[in-house]
């Protein structure tokens, strides 16, 4: 079995385990696995009661991966969740015990309710993958995530997360309501039927393999110069005060090669743009096709990506109806960038705020 073939197989397994639980979040869930896939952080912000604890909780069980929850509230200290060094009576000397967060999986279950002190407390974890405490560093096991949640009402002594700590996450995914159909089948489930798997997949690929091959995955000139522009284009826009930075290209370029790995993933008609870019080179084998992801898969995740890693203006925010500046800075990249290399755009972007 190739990498790819791994890649989408393990995909539909998960999809399949997450359905019987979770309804209509395949869309969402590929994103999060997109994340997984390429080694980075995932900011899942919705309103309560749609299943984003847990969506978190399934995935780590499946992929074997070891998981701890932290609740984030106003009184969590950093060392509540980096750890502290304790005296030890026997020896003594100071022994360091680790926090929650020394695990593979990381739920920051609402983490703009702590305050910034607590949530600055990650910024080297998630970046450095590394915690510092009384001038000694330990290193955290690999992979390691954090899969985090906030939810968008009751603001109310809440401390939104800065822009340095947003821009560490690859991607900001909505669950969204699930549709009438997937509704009946929720009041169809009897409540023995409600569990959640115990046990990860038997036949699961080794996911270090799979984040080896997506990260030899190539990027053509065409894919590379479409994912800058759309960066550039966020920087100059009116109703942006924070464009897209460097890290942002760079984590743009990641999760269009997962996407190239796991074309299976679910596209909605809202998510398909126009625009398929360069078509790859006749080839039969897979590692041919997997060298040329398609300006499709940037259009796709370039929303979920700036929406984590902009900051609109406060007062295109404060209207009455939320400007789609996002959406607007993407169409206005590709439309430049079509008119320099003759790259035909998207018609529509399915940007979001």
């Amino acid at each position: 079995m190739t990498e790819a073939e791994g890649a989408r197989a393990l995909f539909k397994q998960v999809a399949d385990r997450v359905d019987e639980r979770l309804f209509g979040v395949r869309e969402p869930l590929g994103l999060v696995m997109v994340g997984i896939l390429t080694g980075n952080h995932v900011l899942i912000d919705d309103v309560p009661g749609v299943g984003k604890t847990t969506l978190v909780r399934m995935l780590s069980t499946l992929l074997g991966l070891r998981f701890q929850r932290v609740q984030f509230t106003p009184d969590l200290m950093p060392s509540d969740i980096t750890g502290t060094s304790v005296l030890n009576l026997k020896t003594n000397d100071f022994e360091f015990r680790p926090g929650p967060l020394f695990t593979q999986v990381l739920l920051a279950d609402e983490i703009n309710r702590a305050t910034p002190k607590t949530q600055a407390a990650l910024l080297e974890a998630m970046q450095e993958r590394q915690v510092t405490v009384d001038g000694e560093t330990h290193p955290l096991p690999d992979p390691f995530f954090v899969l985090a949640t906030q939810n968008p009402i009751e603001l109310e002594g809440t401390f939104p997360l800065p822009e340095a700590q947003l821009d560490r996450f690859l991607l900001r995914v909505k669950l969204g309501y699930p549709d009438e159909r997937e509704e009946l089948r929720i009041l169809q489930t009897q409540p023995a039927e409600r569990t959640l798997p115990r046990e990860p997949l038997a036949d699961r690929p080794p996911l270090r393999e799979l984040r080896d091959a997506i990260a030899s995955i190539g990027l053509e000139q065409p894919v590379r110069a479409y994912v800058v522009a759309l960066a550039r284009a966020s920087r100059n826009h009116p109703e942006l005060s924070v464009g897209a930075s460097p890290r942002a290209v760079e984590q743009m370029g990641d999760a269009a090669r997962a996407f190239a790995m796991t074309p299976a993933m679910p596209r909605s008609r809202a998510m398909r743009p126009a625009c398929t870019g360069p078509a790859p080179p006749k080839a039969s084998s897979m590692k041919s096709r997997r060298s040329w992801p398609r300006m499709v898969e940037i259009a796709l995740i370039a929303s979920s990506i700036f929406t984590s890693m902009t900051r609109i203006m406060p007062s295109a925010a404060s209207g009455t109806s939320r400007p789609s500046g996002l959406a607007t800075a993407a169409s206005i990249a590709a439309r430049a960038l079509a008119a320099s290399s003759r790259i035909r755009p998207p018609r529509k972007f399915s940007g979001s705020m």
